[in-house]
């Protein structure tokens, strides 16, 4: 009897140890997010996605694959006649994960607040639709980039950096946007990449700040993220950064010192965030490349992902 306790005990800490368990292999598959989107496909799992919502637009081929939903919800009939399996959300609509599951579909929460998280949440993923070693080649490209960008820039000095996530673009006057705060990883972009956060309230991923709480910041430079829906509302990239003329007061607009972030790969915390993390560093440290991987480096199989493509896209060529 007490070697059968034991061994229930052995198999209920594996179990709180091991994380979840999927019972079966993932094999049609909606993503009900940009950011997981990207990571399938860059797990080489497009092939099983059947449904995703109308904000995932990368890459090119998740054109092909039906949008069946908003990023907060997804019509229960729709849902019902494509016979999902296994559906990905995160943190924006973990709300959904219950009613989900009542109807028979498991689900997996990718988180990404932080790095640690996101890099976790790959290798999860991975494990869930038995590609593991394909997501840890992908979780551990990544990380190799960001202890790269830290030891680049630890012994430099940190500018303060204000991070703009969100504000009206259609108003020639900054009048108050919201930022990136110390809870999100876009501060720990703005570490690795050698500047400081100036907002340091702790508690606050996405502050919003009136101009007058910006100019109490005083920032050496500011990075304005503004994703693609700039252009598609006929704002052209020079009236942005004319609209900070409106604030001469702050230091950054007086020393030239605004950096504009189109693109939505900017406001998707996926596989593509090496990229930022190389945006970031060229506004912050402009003498500073992350460089490719070594030659030495394993290779991914022809069924893995091309991570230094995925990592550079076509926004920065790779390092010579």
């Amino acid at each position: 009897m007490n070697r059968i306790r034991r061994w229930t005990l052995c198999f209920a800490f594996l179990l709180m140890t091991t994380g979840p368990v999927f019972s079966a292999i993932p094999e049609r598959i909606i993503s009900m997010s940009p950011a997981a989107t990207e990571i399938l496909f860059a797990l080489s799992l497009g092939e099983r996605l059947v449904g995703i919502t109308r904000f995932c637009d990368y890459p090119p081929e998740a054109a092909k694959i039906p949008k069946v939903a908003s990023l907060l919800d997804i019509n229960l009939e729709t849902l019902l006649s494509i016979a999902p399996d296994f559906m990905v959300l995160d943190n924006l609509n973990e709300s959904l994960k219950e009613r989900i599951e009542r109807l028979g579909i498991t689900t997996f929460v990718l988180h990404h607040e932080t790095l640690k998280e996101l890099c976790d949440s790959i290798e999860e993923l991975a494990a869930a639709c038995s590609v593991f070693e394909r997501g840890k080649i992908l979780a551990d490209s990544m990380r190799a980039r960001f202890f790269q960008a830290e030891a680049l820039t630890r012994s430099l000095p940190r500018p303060k950096v204000v991070a703009a996530v969100d504000r009206d673009i259609t108003d020639p006057v900054i009048r108050s946007l919201y930022i990136a705060g110390k809870n999100s990883f876009y501060d720990e972009l703005i570490y690795l990449a050698g500047g400081r956060n100036a907002f340091t309230i702790e508690g606050l991923s996405y502050p919003r700040l009136t101009a007058e709480g910006l100019i109490g910041l005083d920032p050496d430079l500011i990075i304005d993220i503004v994703g693609d829906h700039g252009f598609r509302d006929g704002v052209r990239p020079d009236n942005l950064l004319t609209q900070w003329d409106s604030r001469p007061e702050l230091r950054a607009v007086k020393e030239k010192h605004i950096y504009l972030l189109a693109g939505n790969y900017a406001l998707h915390p996926g596989p593509r965030l090496v990229l930022l993390l190389q945006d970031f560093l060229t506004f912050i440290h402009p003498e500073l490349k992350l460089s490719d991987p070594k030659p030495s480096d394993p290779a991914p199989a022809p069924s893995e992902p091309k991570l230094t493509e995925l990592a550079y896209s076509d926004r920065i060529p790779p390092a010579k």
